[in-house]
């Protein structure tokens, strides 16, 4: 299993919320610096986190992929 982080523009907000099963290439957001650009789930998995970055005024979507074995991995995108 790997916890992939995505950040998203937090004036628009979020197509998710937690819990919510995604898969490849699913609309999760908009682009926090092209605006109107869609952010896409860069794989399968559950949304496990959603929180705010103040300094940079995103919204941060921590995915977790469902795999076999192997330890927890992150990887911020």
């Amino acid at each position: 299993m790997k916890l992939i982080s995505v950040r998203v523009d937090a004036t628009t907000g979020v197509q998710v919320s937690r819990g919510t099963k995604v898969e490849k290439g699913q609309v999760i957001g908009l682009d926090p610096y092209y605006k109107g650009v869609p952010v896409l789930s860069p794989l399968p998995g559950r949304v496990q986190y959603i929180s705010f970055d103040a300094d940079s005024h995103t919204l941060i979507i921590s995915i977790k992929t469902e795999g076999t074995g192997g330890d927890k991995e992150e990887k911020k995108l």
